[in-house]
């Protein structure tokens, strides 16, 4: 055999080595936890044993005193026993060894309170007499119940609001998620009580995940929707090119739908627009910035600048403009109170030596508030009131009020712009505007999603379809009997395939 064949023999049996070497160690990890948890169970299961064997004892030498009472008791024509028994019935679940109660108070703790898998089972450690639910257990619930709630037949109608958006995290992985509720019932128990939605009001009418959020694929997902829900009345999303594009497409076989461009964030890319390119403006972030820095670990640090945010940067400014009209505002003596211990002449000389910048931006930061200001007085009213014919009357009434600067006509004339191309004639009825509630959703997923090791998107996407939920017992009962442990396992491997942290371990394993 020449050479160079007997190499790439040796090589290929080297790499089938190693490949089987691979395999058996991760099958020596999955027996090792098995054993380990099955070691659990067993010392648990041991000492609940103990604990009832003891008891037995305890109850057998009080038989001779107590045999008559618990003979009356159960001759009583009005013993509580079966009421007890059909109680207890009641709050079991079939092939659950936890109670209803104790499912139903573990899901809500992470999903209305927020807390995290493994603090939900030491707290229930903590008040339970009892064995208490592994962190593991807790989270195959709150999935299971959200893949229920997900995989659950949506109501047909024709009065559909359909709130769109993309969440992304770590990878080329997006997901779509469609936020619904009924025009009628937005139109006549919320609109009346001048509010903006809840997550509760509404429910998630679908999650799709992809690698490929093209247009056209969005396209796809709405067309699928709409067959099982109705054509919707109304669709509101951004103006991201590939949702606006899968809209459009879906409007020409549905040109009755109204596509709404996003109220909040049309107000947010104005804001950008006007500031971006504002040199001024820009030279105030990076001061900012630089203020915080030295002013956090010093005695002024109660005085220091807000953290500016990463995403929608512009429309989260009224913390940061407010923040340089306090500071420019604060008299000496109120500093004095808070800084005692130091001369007036020692602290002027300090402030000025860390604030001091602000004073060149004095008439700026008032024009920024205006900016602020008008942009928060649209987003208050049609939050509030919905978008329709009068829309542009009352902006304009408000304005009014306000006594805007004519050098900021420009920026009045945009907003009135917008309102135009969102009103439609042809529906006399108001329409919804916003998708704050969708944005809502997503800062909750995401607080689960920033605990996992890795970024990524996976089954604790299925919070998502949970935040709209008013847990019941029945609704918990329906859908832990529906849906298995081995649906919420397929259902994951279908959807996401190997995640990114397994593969990290097997590249980083060799």
């Amino acid at each position: 055999m020449p050479i160079s064949r007997q190499l790439r023999y040796q090589q290929q049996c080297r790499d089938n080595w190693k490949e089987n070497a691979t395999k058996k160690q991760e099958k020596i990890r999955e027996y090792v936890q098995l054993t380990r948890s099955l070691k659990k169970s067993r010392d648990s299961w041991k000492d609940r044993a103990k604990k009832a064997e003891q008891r037995v004892k305890e109850l057998e030498k009080q038989m001779g005193i107590t045999s008559s009472t618990e003979n009356a008791k159960n001759s009583s024509p009005d013993s509580s026993s079966d009421n007890d028994d059909n109680d207890e019935d009641c709050d079991r679940i079939a092939h659950h060894h936890y109670t209803l109660s104790t499912i139903s108070i573990a899901v809500q703790q992470i999903i209305t309170v927020g807390h995290s898998y493994r603090g939900v089972a030491k707290t229930m450690k903590l008040t339970s007499r009892d064995d208490s639910p592994h962190y593991s257990s807790i989270k195959t619930w709150v999935e299971r119940i959200g893949l229920y709630e997900l995989q659950r037949p949506k109501q047909s109608r024709d009065d559909w609001i359909y709130l769109v958006d993309l969440t992304v995290e770590l990878g080329n992985t997006k997901s779509l998620v469609i936020y619904g509720i009924p025009h009628t019932i937005w139109l006549t128990q919320i609109l009346p009580k001048n509010r903006g939605l809840k997550p509760t009001d509404g429910e998630i009418l679908t999650v799709e995940v992809t690698e490929q959020a093209t247009g056209e694929w969005v396209y796809s997902a709405l067309a699928s929707l709409s067959q099982k829900t109705g054509t919707p009345f109304q669709i509101i999303s951004d103006q991201a090119s590939n949702l606006k594009k899968g809209i459009e497409l879906f409007q020409t076989l549905h040109p009755q739908v109204i596509y709404t461009y996003d109220v909040t964030h049309a107000m947010a890319n104005l804001l950008k627009r006007k500031l971006l390119d504002d040199e001024l403006f820009q030279n105030f972030l990076q001061e900012c910035h630089l203020c915080r820095q030295q002013v956090q670990q010093t005695e002024l640090a109660f005085a220091a600048p807000p953290s500016q945010r990463s995403k929608c940067r512009y429309f989260n400014l009224y913390g940061l403009i407010n923040w340089a009209t306090k500071i420019l505002g604060s008299s000496l003596s109120l500093f004095s109170q808070l800084i005692p211990g130091i001369s007036l002449s020692q602290l002027a000389l300090r402030l000025e030596e860390k604030f001091g910048w602000l004073s060149a931006y004095g008439f700026s930061l008032w024009l920024w508030q205006y900016l602020i200001l008008m942009t928060h007085t649209l987003l208050k009213q049609l939050k509030t009131l919905g978008l329709n014919s009068d829309s542009v009357t009352l902006y304009k009434q408000s304005l009014s009020s306000l006594k805007i600067p004519e050098s900021l006509a420009p920026f009045t004339e945009q907003i009135l712009t917008y309102l135009n191309q969102q009103i439609h004639s042809t529906h006399s009825l108001p329409l919804l505007a916003t998708t704050d509630v969708l944005e809502s959703i997503f800062g909750r997923y995401k607080y689960f999603s920033e605990r996992s090791p890795i970024k990524e998107l996976r089954s604790s996407l299925l919070t998502i379809p949970l935040t709209t939920i008013n847990f019941t017992p029945e609704f918990i009962r329906n859908a832990l009997t529906t849906v298995r442990s081995v649906d919420l396992s397929q259902w994951v491997n279908k959807t996401f395939g190997q995640s990114q942290l397994t593969k990290r371990k097997i590249l980083f394993s060799h």
